[in-house]
């Protein structure tokens, strides 16, 4: 038996895959294998990645590139059949010594729970980055959690989940990334794999699956670092046009998921948050399409990103 997999998916992440893996090797646990799935890099990933040379790093490199959800999903097929638990790590994600020990322990003590999350800090790498979405990451999306974190102990009720995902109307990841949660690799949502039509937003689509009719658990302390620079996906996806259109594909699948727990005043309520963002889609595509053109006659304009 494996007791966890770590799977790592890879692309151009030469600047920070060696933090990533010695975060994750450094781990208090003694049965563990780290999967590096690389979606055809060519930037020396695969070949840092080989360099360390341990006995429980697979490093796979594949002969075609598939984009983000679909390299998440290949690493998750290699996974061991073996194995108890799975984690996905981002590249440049980095965690604590205890990171793996604290999640797995929650998920053995609560048998009705398939996933356990804990919490995280953000830090910059670059300027561009911090001020593309510093206030949203350090101001913000805090502020909106704290409730979140207030209500919340060890073992969070279905019902629970739901109401404070409502609060936002599904649009706040109250989870966290993936590199900051722990799965259960027999549950139904580890064999359907992410959504390869989401970007964004797939990694709270994937965790939200979790609490539809289980508990989920928490452990309150900082487990890691979630690295933010100008290559990381969060600033790729920054346009709001962009965010608008994967929250509407979010929010399909929320109605689609949750339709049994949902009340009749809460699936009002996200119909009428649907049409909103189609409108606010609309409304952004043209917001940027002016700033892009007000760049390239040379008047930069205002530019904002993120809700």
């Amino acid at each position: 038996m494996t007791r966890l997999s770590v799977c790592i998916p890879t692309y151009q992440g030469a600047r920070h895959i060696g933090r990533c893996l010695s975060s994750v090797l450094s781990q208090q646990l003694d049965d563990f294998e780290v999967i590096v799935a690389d979606d055809l890099s060519g930037d020396g990933t695969v070949e840092i990645a080989r360099a360390f040379r341990d006995e429980r790093i697979v490093v796979r490199c594949f002969p075609d590139r598939v984009g983000l959800a679909n390299n998440w999903n290949r690493a998750l097929g290699l996974v061991s059949q073996s194995s108890d638990y799975i984690a996905v790590m981002g590249q440049d994600d980095e965690v604590e010594r205890d990171w793996a020990q604290s999640l797995i322990a929650l998920l053995d003590r609560h048998k009705d729970a398939d996933l356990a999350f804990g919490r995280r800090r953000f830090a910059f790498e670059d300027e561009d980055s911090r001020r593309a979405v510093g206030d949203f990451f350090e101001r913000r999306y805090p502020q909106m959690l704290s409730p979140f974190y207030e209500r919340i102990g060890e073992r969070i009720d279905s019902s629970v989940m739901i109401e404070e995902a409502m609060r936002h109307h599904f649009e706040i990841n109250l989870i966290g990334e993936p590199a900051f949660t722990i799965f259960r690799a027999s549950s139904a949502a580890a064999r359907e794999g992410f959504c390869t039509d989401l970007k964004q937003l797939l990694d709270w689509e994937f965790s939200m699956r979790f609490f539809v009719d289980q508990p989920i658990v928490h452990c309150p302390r900082t487990l890691g670092t979630y690295h933010i620079h100008a290559r990381a996906q969060s600033i790729d996806n920054a346009p709001l046009s962009m965010h608008y259109r994967e929250y509407h594909r979010l929010l399909e699948s929320v109605e689609r998921r949750f339709d049994r727990r949902l009340t009749p005043a809460q699936k009002e309520s996200l119909a009428r948050r649907k049409a909103e963002v189609l409108e606010l889609e609309k409304e952004w595509l043209l917001r940027e399409s002016s700033s892009r053109h007000s760049r390239e006659s040379g008047n930069p304009g205002r530019r904002r990103t993120l809700p």
